[in-house]
């Protein structure tokens, strides 16, 4: 395993710590990188495993220091997040939340968290699972946004929010999402999953289970397209946290749909129960919810001021209550922390060292653009810590994982992210072959 490691200092004094190495590896002394962008420069070899450290002054807004961006695709479950630590003048603020999390979407990297894995009674936030199938099945073409859906008797006798169906009538299926979504419409829930049950609820909820565990979400357990109570039905701020990742990541198209402030239907104009979106302009989704037996939840995402933010709070006492813990969650992620881009997308990061193939060695970096999130203002040591396994066999196809980089600030691991091939590199051909065979090289 051949490992980079790159320790950061935020003082205005510059020191240059000795290069060591371990297992037997002899250190070799290499000269300091002035340039934060070169934080990798020039590598030696000696034998599998080796060190090199420098350190540097930076700024306290943490320019490019760390490189480092989460590669996932949608299938995949989204890895565990280390949490990061903020000064102790900006902790936790007191909530009356039973769970919480507040995760920083550019960087993925959890911010605060309470009782993450506890299971608690979704609520109607059970029907952000609902929507995202809706929203999958019309990406798919099974099911289209102006499709007329016959009203089941079973869907206009439901108890609870509802945008007033009536039983035969037939709504498109854009008007039941919008009241769903926005309302928390059972009735429109109903629908929707009837559709797509084919006439069967049971048969949806089986497909509502099956997304969670492709998702990740261990702890959940859906019982109805809903939310209305029912013994059994449980979720957890983790999972919850998951699923709001994948519709946006999903179906970025539908999105929008989560920051309706009212809705009309029949002559009956209802308020969106987010009541965030009234009060900030860059919360932008996505859902609220209640029973009297699990409180008061609601998920929240703020996109603004070059920060996008996801809060969930689950178990609070009121509608009030839910609103001003997670204000109060949203604030201390935004006053708290930065976030900058530290790296553009298919910028080389490294030359990994390729094994038969038609080239040496191969561009590594990122695919998307990378962020990090930091402490605000606190300039104290980070170190960056590259591991891949070098030589890499060919073929190296564009997108495959090569390593994963580690950022750890003050003790803590605060992320793991995983870096890529930039290119394509294949097998040496014969002639290739035969050439290195007469010429070593």
């Amino acid at each position: 395993m051949f490992i980079i490691q790159c320790g950061i200092i935020g003082l205005l004094k510059s020191q240059n710590p000795k290069p060591y190495a371990q297992d037997g590896a002899k250190a070799r002394k290499i000269r300091p990188i002035r340039h934060p962008k070169r934080i990798i420069g020039r590598l030696k070899h000696s034998h599998n495993l080796e060190y090199f450290m420098t350190a540097h002054k930076i700024l306290p807004v943490l320019l490019p220091i760390i490189l480092g961006v989460s590669h996932a695709t949608a299938a995949s479950p989204a890895p565990n997040r280390p949490t990061v630590h903020a000064a102790p003048t900006l902790q936790t603020p007191e909530t009356l939340t039973a769970a919480h999390i507040v995760i920083d979407l550019q960087s993925r990297q959890t911010l605060s968290a309470k009782n993450t894995n506890t299971p608690v009674e979704p609520a109607a936030l059970t029907q952000l699972m609902t929507a995202y199938l809706v929203f999958k099945n019309m990406k798919s073409g099974n099911i289209q946004s102006e499709e007329n859906l016959k009203i089941p008797e079973s869907a206009w006798a439901s108890e609870g929010s509802r945008m007033f169906v009536r039983p035969g009538d037939t709504v498109s299926t854009d008007k039941l999402l919008k009241g769903m979504i926005a309302l928390c419409a059972n009735d429109a829930a109903l629908t929707l999953a009837d559709r797509l049950g084919n006439g069967s609820i049971e048969n949806f909820v089986q497909q509502m289970n099956k997304e969670a565990r492709r998702l990740g979400m261990k702890n959940t357990v859906f019982k109805n397209p809903t939310g209305l109570g029912r013994e059994g039905q449980v979720s957890t701020a983790k999972d919850l946290a998951l699923l709001s990742e994948a519709l946006m990541r999903d179906f970025p198209e539908y999105y929008p749909l989560f920051s309706i402030k009212s809705f009309k239907f029949e002559n009956i104009e209802q308020n969106n129960r987010n009541i965030l979106l009234y009060r900030d302009n860059n919360v932008n989704g996505l859902k609220a919810g209640h029973t009297e037996s699990g409180g008061y939840n609601l998920a929240v995402s703020y996109s603004g001021n070059g920060r996008h933010i996801l809060v969930i709070t689950l178990g609070s006492e009121s509608a009030e209550t839910r609103a001003s813990d997670n204000s109060k969650l949203l604030n201390r992620a935004l006053q708290a922390f930065d976030t900058p881009k530290i790296y553009p997308k298919g910028k080389t990061v490294a030359q990994i060292q390729i094994s038969g193939g038609s080239k040496k060695t191969v561009r590594a970096g990122f695919l998307k653009e990378a962020y990090i999130t930091l402490p605000h203002k606190e300039a104290k040591m980070a170190e960056q810590i590259l591991e891949t396994i070098q030589p890499i066999p060919a073929p190296v196809k564009k997108g495959q994982i090569l390593g994963k980089i580690k950022i750890r600030q003050n003790g803590h691991t605060i992320a793991e992210k995983e870096i890529v091939a930039l290119e394509n590199v294949e097998k040496r051909s014969r002639w290739q072959r035969l050439w290195t065979r007469l010429t070593g090289q």
